[in-house]
């Protein structure tokens, strides 16, 4: 029997420590109600659960963004209910103006007053509706770009430009963007529209040369007249898909005064892209070299087009002064400028049509309209909807019809009442169109984007927090029985380790 050592009672010891442990742990379960308290309890459970718990967390304040925009939707489309209602009784003011036959002129007079009236209210709500400080109905919602005169500017994108509320751009073209071509200089080319080939350049009857424009081949013969051979050219060409072709210049004139028809006056052949800009090429090969020297050699040329080159400059739309900010643009694609990246109205996109490429300043053909409108309606990057709501003051309302919309309606205006009341009703006909149309919009969104999503967000959130739970949240039943067994091992160990330590005091007995 040994005293110094009771392996016994460290047994029963180190088992109470055990179930000590154990009953800690499910205590801690037990009064938190989750399983994983910490790492050790579950890495991997952990990783999961924390990935799910930020998720959640984002849906809670995308669902809080989706009904902030439909409150902020809500309001818009609250202005414009009230302004539909405006637009209405004009129409009926209008209306009772243009019944000229039975009423007064005192009676137009007084007509007029009230439109005016109108017209004043609906500029107040477009430019004092706002939600949370943010303007509504003014054009500042939402990024958008307008052609506003399209004799100059064939298409606008809008791009990432940032230019402040809303804007006028004028456009300063520095250079004009060319047509790659081949003029083939006068005196060294085919010439002359009626005589054939062998008499122009030297080619005999009955031989032939190929000439070789981008890859395609075109066979000519010494007995073609000059105009068969453009005739071969072209219909080759065509044929092909090429959008090259070849024209007859008189003689005397230079390559940029364009095509004309063969005649019998001297000249000659040239080549020339139908597209403007460096992105075009027109590579010419002429293996007996027909187009130079009358066939000592071969002969190849090529050329490029050019890009436009100018710059844009713009201004607030409240700015009464002609104060410019001026933004770089460089060419691009023949007859576009492209904002520079430096600039307010970067990567502002405004292709010119082909009868304004020329050197030359164009004033405010351009309006641009705030800034991007974004909603982040998910719980992750790039989860977001950005739309843009109209211009609602009334020059724009009806635009379509007059230069200054609702504004040309009110007294001394082109269509006031006594003036052509006829006109004035169509005016009011599509400013109210103009309002539906942004309410249509507004109304689909809410319904399509917003509800939808918060719907949809619910549902993702509820399941989202139902998976989260399974991987974190405590058996309550399970833990409990866990911790009865827990609480019976622990006071049974106490008990054997308490018989265990009185083992030894039978030692006493040998030594009496």
């Amino acid at each position: 029997m040994r005293i110094n050592h009771n392996i016994m009672a460290l047994n029963a010891w180190r088992q109470l420590g055990l179930t000590n442990d154990a009953l800690g742990k499910s205590l801690e379960k037990l009064s938190s109600g989750y399983r994983i308290n910490r790492a050790a309890d579950d890495p991997a459970g952990l990783v999961l659960s924390e990935n799910l718990r930020g998720q959640i967390v984002g849906m809670d304040q995308a669902l809080a963004n989706t009904q902030d925009g439909i409150s902020m939707i809500q309001t818009a489309e609250g202005a414009m209910t009230e302004m539909h209602s405006l637009l209405d009784s004009m129409r009926s003011l209008a209306l009772h103006a243009a019944n000229t036959a039975a009423i007064t002129p005192e009676a137009i007079a007084a007509d007029q007053e009230q439109l005016d009236s109108a017209i004043d209210s609906i500029d107040r709500i477009a430019t004092t509706t706002a939600y949370a400080g943010k303007m509504l109905l003014d054009g500042s919602v939402g990024k958008k770009a307008e052609v506003k005169n399209s004799t100059v500017v064939n298409s606008v994108n809008v791009g990432k430009a940032n230019a402040p509320g809303i804007s006028y751009v004028k456009i300063t073209v520095e250079s004009a963007a060319t047509k790659a071509n081949l003029g083939l200089d006068e005196g060294k080319k085919i010439t002359s529209g009626g005589i054939t080939l062998s008499s122009a350049i030297g080619l005999n009857s009955g031989e032939s040369t190929t000439l070789n424009i981008n890859g395609i081949g075109i066979t000519l013969t010494g007995g073609m007249t000059v105009s068969a051979a453009m005739v071969a050219i072209n219909t080759t060409l065509a044929a092909s898909g090429s959008q090259i072709q070849a024209q007859f210049f008189a003689s005397g004139a230079t390559f940029a005064s364009g095509a004309s028809t063969i005649g019998t006056n001297s000249g000659y052949i040239g080549l020339v892209h139908s597209n403007y800009g460096s992105d075009y090429l027109i590579d010419l090969y002429d293996e007996k070299d027909l187009i130079v020297s009358a066939g000592t050699d071969t002969y190849t040329d090529h050329d490029h087009g050019t890009d436009i080159k100018g710059y844009f400059e713009y201004k607030r739309i409240d700015n009464s002064g002609t104060t410019y900010k001026r933004a770089n643009a460089t060419g691009k694609n023949g007859l576009t400028l492209v904002g520079d990246a430096d600039t307010d109205l970067n990567g502002l996109e405004i292709t010119l049509n082909s009868g304004s490429n020329a050197a030359d300043t164009y004033i405010d053909v351009v309006r641009l309209y705030g800034d991007t409108t974004q909603f982040q309606i998910g719980a992750n990057a790039g989860e977001t909807y950005v739309f843009t709501i109209g211009n609602m003051i009334p020059s724009e309302l009806g635009a379509s019809v007059a230069a200054n919309g609702l504004n040309d309606l009110k007294d001394g205006e082109s269509y006031d009442l006594a003036t052509d009341a006829q006109t004035a009703i169509d005016v009011i006909d599509q400013a109210i169109k103009d309002v539906s149309t942004q309410r249509a919009k507004l109304g689909a969104i809410q319904a399509n984007v917003l509800e939808s999503n918060q719907r949809n967000l619910g549902v993702a959130r509820e399941n989202m927090q139902a998976s989260e739970s399974r991987i974190r949240d405590v058996d309550m039943a399970q833990e409990m029985m866990e911790f009865t067994k827990n609480q019976i091992l622990t006071q049974a160990a106490t008990a054997m380790l308490a018989q265990a330590n009185a083992v030894p005091q039978g030692v006493l007995q040998l030594l009496r």
